[in-house]
């Protein structure tokens, strides 16, 4: 969907990742008609760019990966109100320090109690994330990333019902490479499931690999000549029309909190294996 002056309402279908060694999971989105400059920033834009002098990462349109996917139906509960937004702002370890971020947890880390996110590298270790601030609808995070290295964003749904999650990297959807907005498509992911999302997507069947880069080099400045948005990655989440989503876990502790450790009342006997 495009980012503003939509005239379409948001539509079922829906994408799914087809994620090697892993469960399906889903993508979803729609095209609406949008009015004249709709599409936000121009690559013809006469932006004038300090990138060059700046330090610090940026994320650049790295290598091609494979990474299949297929339409489903998805409908939002409320279509551009999601559940959580969640703020991670990057940097190197230096560039870290000085907006005073101390390291953080390497592994997945909670948006919510219903959907957890975390950063990993091309070896499968997580990058340090840190919470910095709770914010009105999420929270605020600091990520300390490394020159040169690639980076997979990870998500899991602890919730009982589909979530759809929206991501964008310095400003831009991950999905089409265009300016972000909350009413554009996003992945969706079944209960209990995680999924990760490998880089700004060129295909049905590819994504260009997330790489931290110098600012110059990021992929917002090279296609926009526009960095004022580096350092950010956004991850906003929906829930799906029809459902109201509880935690699984949660739920799971009740269940266990109300289980009865002597529930029969017949006498003596031994233990027979199970029928099935």
């Amino acid at each position: 969907m495009s980012e503003s002056n939509v005239i379409l309402a948001y539509c079922r279908r829906a994408i799914v990742l087809l994620a090697a060694a892993a469960p399906a999971m889903l993508l979803s989105g729609c095209a609406a008609s949008a009015g004249p400059g709709a599409t936000g920033i121009s690559s013809q834009s006469a932006i004038t760019s300090d990138a060059a002098a700046r330090p610090g990462l940026g994320t650049k349109f790295g290598e091609t990966r494979d990474s299949r996917v297929r339409t489903v139906d998805f409908t939002r509960a409320t279509p551009t109100r999601p559940l959580t937004v969640a703020t991670v702002e990057y940097n190197d370890a230096d560039g870290g320090r000085a907006q005073g971020w101390n390291g953080g947890d390497n592994g997945l880390v909670a948006l919510s109690d219903l959907a957890d996110v975390g950063f990993q590298d091309s070896n499968g270790k997580f990058f340090p994330l840190e919470a910095r601030s709770r914010l009105f609808s999420g929270t605020k995070y600091g990520l300390i990333g490394r020159m040169g290295e690639r980076y997979i964003i990870v998500l899991r749904n602890q919730s009982d019902a589909r979530l759809e999650f929206v991501a964008s990297v310095d400003g831009l959807d991950v999905i089409d490479g265009r300016p972000a907005a909350l009413n554009k498509p996003g992945y969706v992911i079944a209960p209990g499931q995680r999924m990760r999302i490998d880089g700004f997507r060129r295909s049905l069947r590819e994504v260009a690999a997330f790489r931290f880069s110098s600012v110059k080099d990021s992929y917002t400045e090279k296609k926009y000549g526009d960095a004022r948005n580096v350092g950010v990655i956004g991850i906003a989440f929906f829930s799906e029309q029809g459902t109201n989503p509880k935690p699984r876990l949660k739920r799971e502790a009740r269940r266990r909190q109300q289980a009865n450790p002597f529930p029969g009342n017949s006498n003596g006997g031994f233990a027979d294996p199970p029928s099935r």
